[in-house]
């Protein structure tokens, strides 16, 4: 019997590993990052192991950094745009 995702809700991408995907895409070091944010380097490896939160001021910093727009690393359910209710 094939085994299907049936019944079971999909795995939700954190921000930390959309912005460690960036790095890993642009070939960016997290000593790099934390160079160019002013976010201290441990801080930054803790945030980004999903240790803590990061804030709106390091996500924003990130982003600048890296040269996407912010939407690029958070969670989808953060960027997707609501139905207007009719």
């Amino acid at each position: 019997m094939a085994k299907t995702n049936a019944g079971k809700q999909p795995r939700h991408v954190t921000a930390s590993e959309l912005i460690n995907q960036v790095l890993e895409d642009k070939g960016v070091s997290k000593n790099s990052l934390a160079d160019q944010t002013n976010i201290p380097y441990k801080t930054l490896c803790r945030r980004l192991e999903g240790d803590g939160l990061l804030t709106l001021i390091e996500l924003r910093k990130i982003a600048a950094a890296l040269q996407v727009w912010p939407s690029e690393i958070l969670p989808e359910d953060f960027t997707e745009k609501r139905q207007a209710a009719a």
